[in-house]
């Protein structure tokens, strides 16, 4: 059955001029007397007229018609009328919305989430005084929007809201939030599930649903558009040059360039086919100092018709400082390794008061040399023991040796990569017994020089003579080793990439005391701003927009700038094709399938109308112009 609706019920008080226009016709006109010389005239233009004309001319009552034909369109044009479906009162509709990132792909009439959010618009506005309505937007987590009974409009302003973001979309929890919704519904009338996407989503998203006897209807606002994305990136680099790798998923031709911030660097054509993906790597330069920046971001061109795939960023910088903890006695030498190696931060702690550094500290040292024996595990990545043996490990002290002799050492080895024994002078050294788990490095005639032993969570060495027992700490030798030994974290150099939906965490240095104020400027301007404690993590939660993050980490003690690139990198909104469910699978009858562009729920009439009005009104003048003889007829 047809239905007519309003969406300015308002104007129909219009009508009440064609009333008045009625009136005024009704009324009889005041005859004015004119005296005339003669009537002959008169009688012979009469006598004309019958005898040209078989018909008579059209006079105040076409004019009438014709007036109050026009004030009707009128009215009803004002008034917003719209032709539906009647499908009678107490009806529920639950429309789900998909939000995801593939939405924004640019169509024909808009982009697919306009396209989705108009049809949306139509559903709401069509409500009864009985019917119910509910808004779900389905992204990375379905969130109810809101409810509608009756009075649609503050609903209508929550839709107008509805953003599509750069996130990936969770379908199948937003389908049973939507059954839920839909099992509450009361009343004689089958509710109606919409689902508004362009469903690039995997098709077990719909496998096992029942649709507790509901009306669906899958509303597609997916296109001709093609799309290609970047769906990965990851970058290393050391001292000489990094690396970027890139991965371009979907489907065309296209030219993937890498930019230093606005500067091209490199460029390189890929062809995608459906289902695959094509890999680019390229050399990207790295940081010189310590606080520099480089802002790399990798683009696609020609830019398609999605375009938050279309480019990735990543804040090239160098990591923190390396840490060192000396845990024992106060020693100048090994003070000074804070200025043999560059950027190297130095602590010391007393054997004694290990147990209160371990609670301190927020995360472990990269190195902790250990000159006292000390009970439980140093927190750091890694562990030298000098002349002490390591509690927890099956390695022990037994005895001591005087004036020993090296014989030999892996001059391979990483920790001793660049550092030559041949001058070294031995005083004294310990005995160390070690069980089948440890390694020798370097042997004396009568025991083990450096053991290497890894255990679950531990990598320790062990030196079997005191800092004041030899010349090692004099010796160019032993900032190359402890070099060694920190690895990869002395200048490290690191890409720093977010995906837009999982959000950028922060955590505090080690050392950090007190709250710490967090400030975040995000790549459009909003900023962000946080609290942490000691211990504590903030996360700035996605989707984000794509493009850098810049925080300001301000403690009482230290200050840190951190940068990072936000991209979508979203497989499933990059590559996947469109692929609604069949409409058969969830029973005859059930279900329907249907072009959201060109799924008329209400068609409006008030445009067609306010034409008529015009024509109308129009047509009305020309008949009191050849009334008044002023348009003379041919």
């Amino acid at each position: 059955m047809i239905a007519l609706a309003f969406d300015n019920p308002a104007a129909l008080g219009l009508l009440g001029a064609a009333a008045a226009a009625l009136l005024l016709f009704m009324l009889k006109r005041r005859r004015r007397d004119q005296p005339v010389s003669s009537t002959m005239l008169w009688r012979r233009a009469m006598k004309e007229t019958v005898a040209r004309a078989p018909f008579r001319r059209p006079s105040e009552w076409v004019s009438l018609i014709l007036l109050l034909a026009a004030l009707i369109a009128l009215a009803f044009g004002a008034a917003g009328m719209r032709q539906g479906e009647l499908r009678g009162d107490g009806r529920t509709v639950v429309v789900v919305v998909d939000v995801s990132a593939s939405m924004t792909t640019r169509e024909d009439g808009g982009t697919r989430f306009d396209i989705a959010r108009d049809r949306a618009r139509e559903l709401i506005a069509g409500l009864g005084e009985g019917d119910h309505a509910v808004l779900i937007a389905a992204g990375a987590t379905p969130r109810l929007v809101g409810y509608a009974s009756g009075d649609s409009g503050p609903l209508l302003r929550m839709l107008g809201e509805l953003q599509a973001e750069p996130q990936g979309c969770a379908l199948r929890p937003a389908l049973e939030m939507a059954l839920a919704e839909v099992r509450r519904a009361r009343g004689g009338v089958a509710p109606e599930l919409v689902v508004l996407s362009d469903f690039c989503h995997a098709a077990a998203q719909w496998e096992g649903l029942d649709m507790k006897g509901a009306q669906l209807t899958l509303a597609r606002c997916d296109g001709k558009a093609e799309n290609a994305g970047i769906v990965h990136a990851a970058f290393a680099g050391d001292e000489g040059e990094g690396r970027l790798l890139v991965r371009v998923a979907g489907i065309g031709s296209r030219n993937v360039s890498l930019y230093n911030g606005d500067r091209l660097i490199d460029a390189r054509e890929v062809r995608l086919a459906t289902g695959q993906e094509e890999t680019v790597v390229f050399r990207a330069p790295v940081p010189q100092g310590a606080g520099e920046v480089l802002r790399l971001g990798v683009r696609l061109d020609p830019a398609d018709a999605q375009t938050l795939d279309d480019a990735a960023y990543v804040a090239v910088s160098r990591a923190e400082p390396a840490r060192l903890l000396h845990v024992g006695a106060e020693n100048s030498y090994l003070s000074r390794l804070a200025q043999a190696i560059p950027d190297l931060v130095f602590d010391r702690v007393d054997a004694a008061d290990l147990t209160a550094q371990r609670e301190k500290a927020a995360a472990p040292y990269d190195l902790a040399v250990i000159t006292e024996p000390v009970a439980g595990v140093v927190p750091a990545r890694r562990e030298l023991y000098m002349g002490c043996a390591p509690d927890g490990l099956d390695l022990s002290i037994e005895g001591e040796l005087v004036q020993p002799v090296i014989i030999d050492w892996e001059r391979t080895h990483s920790m001793l990569r660049g550092a030559s024994l041949d001058s070294l002078v031995l005083l004294k050294a310990v005995r160390v017994k070690a069980g089948p788990a440890a390694r020798a490095i370097a042997r004396l005639k009568d025991g083990p020089l450096l053991l290497e032993q890894r255990a679950p969570g531990r990598q320790v060495y062990v030196w079997a003579s005191r800092p004041e027992d030899s010349n090692l700490l004099l010796r160019p030798a032993f900032p190359i080793l402890v070099a060694n030994l920190l690895g990869d974290a002395i200048s490290r150099v690191r890409g720093h990439l977010a995906q837009c939906e999982a959000g950028v965490g922060f955590e505090l240095p080690v050392g950090a005391g007190g709250a710490t104020s967090i400030d975040a400027v995000l790549p459009r301007g909003r900023k962000w701003r946080a609290e942490v404690l000691p211990g504590e993590q903030a996360l700035l939660r996605g989707p984000l927009p794509p493009g850098f993050c810049r925080a300001e980490l301000r403690g009482a003690e230290f200050q840190q700038d951190i940068e990072v690139g936000i991209a979508l990198l979203d497989v499933i909104e990059t590559a996947a094709r469109p692929q609604p469910p069949n409409a058969g699978q969830f029973g005859a009858g059930s279900a329907q399938v249907v072009e959201a562009a060109n799924w008329n729920i209400q068609r409006p009439l008030w445009e067609l109308l306010s034409i008529v009005a015009l024509l109308l009104l129009a047509a009305e003048l020309g008949v009191w112009m050849l009334t008044q003889r002023r348009l003379k007829p041919v």
